[in-house]
């Protein structure tokens, strides 16, 4: 058995830490939990990203591993989204959205434009951290994966594609995105994933073909608020995220894309642009500018 804990703490010069525990209770464990905290520290030690959470120190002492992060104010997303408490804060639109990107912007960045390639494979709303602005940090990163840097596929005993983990990733952030707008998943329990990935993929669709559908998923608070287009379009991201053919689903920089080209829209139509000016935008967006956006936020 083993167990994981969160702690924070101050260390010299009042800095707030953050501290996960993780607790080795017999031997059938020690060897997974051994690798998993090796991914985190081979990974987390080479990447400073503004998305990806800070590892700052380890400690290894008996049948205890400690991770010391950077201390991140406002939780996980998970507790925002879900609240204990009925009266509890929620997030309004525009943070929702910021931390969508914030998140895509991350995996594209692990996926395609730094040195190592990783795919990350347990995005969820749990491991979404929020610093004290609301910008996303990803974290656990024990269950991350190496992309194999020629392309032909992870490693030798690998039985699943390179390009069915990459996707897994991306249907993973489309779920992201859905619980984000409180739509979710119908059936966690489905003995078949790809029977599940269809149903879901349907679902999205007939939402976002009826107002009255989408008025009845999406979290009340976010509707009426002049935001309905832009739902909307999140919508129909997510549900690209998720289709249930893998070639259907786009990459997550072209999910950063969409979601940058969502926003490019809106402020038009906000500051009343011409047509022109709309196609700008988007050109901008889709013509590599976001690559490099992407590129040069490296530091968190």
């Amino acid at each position: 058995m083993s167990s994981e804990s969160e702690r924070w703490g101050q260390c010299t010069g009042q800095r707030t830490l953050m501290i996960v525990s993780l607790q080795l209770r017999d031997y059938m464990t020690l060897n997974l939990l051994g690798k998993q905290f090796r991914s985190e520290l081979t990974i987390l030690a080479k990447f400073r990203h503004m998305n990806i959470i800070p590892l700052l120190g380890f400690c290894i002492e008996s049948g205890e591993r400690l991770l010391v992060y950077k201390y991140m104010p406002n939780g996980n997303l998970h507790d925002w989204l879900h609240p204990v408490k009925c009266k509890a804060e929620k997030l309004d639109w525009h943070v929702r959205v910021k931390i969508a990107i914030g998140v895509a912007r991350g995996l594209a960045w692990l996926h395609d434009f730094n040195n190592f390639l990783i795919i990350h494979l347990d995005i969820c709303s749990r491991s979404i951290l929020l610093d004290k602005y609301f910008e996303p940090k990803i974290s656990n990163f024990g269950g991350a994966m190496h992309r194999s840097s020629n392309d032909k596929g992870l490693i030798a005993s690998s039985k699943v594609g390179e390009l069915e983990l990459i996707k897994q990733d991306v249907y993973q952030f489309g779920i992201l995105l859905l619980e984000l707008i409180a739509v979710h998943d119908p059936d966690h329990n489905s003995k078949s994933s790809h029977t599940l990935e269809e149903n879901l993929f349907e679902r999205i669709a007939h939402l976002s073909s009826s107002s009255s559908g989408l008025y009845h998923a999406v979290d009340k608070s976010l509707l009426g608020q002049g935001f309905d287009g832009e739902i909307l379009h999140f919508l129909k991201i997510a549900s690209s995220c998720v289709h249930p053919i893998l070639d259907q689903r786009p990459t997550m920089l072209q999910a950063f894309q969409m979601l940058m080209v969502m926003i490019a829209l809106s402020w038009s139509q906000q500051k009343q642009s011409e047509t022109a000016d709309v196609c700008m935008l988007y050109n901008i967006v889709v013509s590599g500018f976001v690559s490099e956006t992407i590129q040069i936020w490296p530091h968190c």
